[in-house]
Parts: C-alpha cells; sequence; structure tokens
C-alpha cells in the first residue's frame, strides 16, 4: 500500500548488481534466493513484480524460470559482469574491484537470452538491456522477443538525459 501511495506502478528486485549470483552462490543456492525473495515481495506487494536478471555467473534461464515460479510479472535480463576497476595514478586511488563491465559487446549474449527463453516458452513479459547505446540496439533486443528496453548503458554513459534522443 506504501508502494502505491508514493506513486509506484511496479517494483523492481534487483538480482544483477555486479556479483550477486557468484556472492548468493557461496551463502544461498542463487536460483533459491531469487525464487523465494521473489515469492516473498510478490505475496505482499500490491503492485507489479519486475525482476532483473544476470546472464552472467549463472543459468540465465533457470534464473527466470526461478523468477517466473516465484510468481514475478516481468523479467529482465540484463549483463554486467564483475571487473577490477582502478585508476592508473595510484596516488589518487588504489586498485580495487569496482562496479562492473558492460557496453555493446554484451548486446548478443543478451538478445540470445531472450531469443532462447522464448524458444522455451517463457512467456512472461521482459525488459531486457545492456549495451544498448542506439535505436538499433534497442530494435535488436526487441526483434529478440523483449517487450521493453532498459536503457541503463546510455544513461550510465551520457546521463539521465541522454537517453531522450533514443
Amino acid at each position: 500500500q506504501r508502494l502505491q501511495s508514493a506513486g509506484a506502478d511496479a517494483l523492481e528486485l534487483h538480482f544483477n548488481t555486479t556479483g550477486v549470483a557468484v556472492a548468493g552462490d557461496r551463502i544461498h543456492d542463487f536460483y533459491r534466493l531469487v525464487f523465494s525473495a521473489t515469492r516473498m515481495v510478490k505475496s505482499v506487494a500490491q503492485v507489479p513484480v519486475m525482476v532483473k536478471l544476470p546472464v552472467e555467473c549463472c543459468d540465465p534461464l533457470r534464473a527466470i524460470e526461478a523468477a517466473v515460479h516465484g510468481g514475478a510479472d516481468a523479467v529482465g535480463p540484463t549483463a554486467r559482469w564483475k571487473a577490477f576497476v582502478f585508476d592508473l595514478d595510484w596516488r589518487r586511488s588504489t586498485a580495487t574491484p569496482g562496479g562492473g563491465y558492460g557496453g555493446s559487446q554484451a548486446l548478443p549474449i543478451v538478445c540470445y537470452t531472450v531469443a532462447e527463453a522464448r524458444l522455451q516458452g517463457i512467456g512472461l513479459p521482459m525488459f531486457a538491456g545492456g549495451g544498448v547505446f542506439s535505436w538499433e540496439a534497442a530494435a535488436k533486443l526487441l526483434m529478440a522477443g523483449s517487450n521493453a528496453v532498459q536503457l541503463g548503458s546510455l544513461a550510465c554513459h551520457l546521463g539521465p538525459g541522454g537517453v531522450r534522443g533514443v
């Protein structure tokens, strides 16, 4: 009820933060985590629950199926690999594991995941993303079977205003 009164149209469960699948398997079976969290949130949310999932460090179709069985209203396969990010000017920063790596090279992998999920009978709405920097890239995801496209790559690259021209 608080979500609706705050004006939320939906709720996104974000399992694609860099390394979630790897960390999940160290502590808890990742697929069970996706299923259990989706089911728990879905049981109390009064808005649609969208589940954002990785295509790396896991079997993406199994992750999608876990979200479907948990009651997700939509799934969003996206790509963002763990990475090591550091500044070459060692005086300003130290070498530490960073936020992740994604880009246009991820697009074919996400397209494949979407198309494979459709071939396997996953009918839930999808909001795929990863490596979308142009309308052509967005069209490829739609042609693969996604119903909507995330523009996070573009927004991270150009800022929130950068998505206006797509």
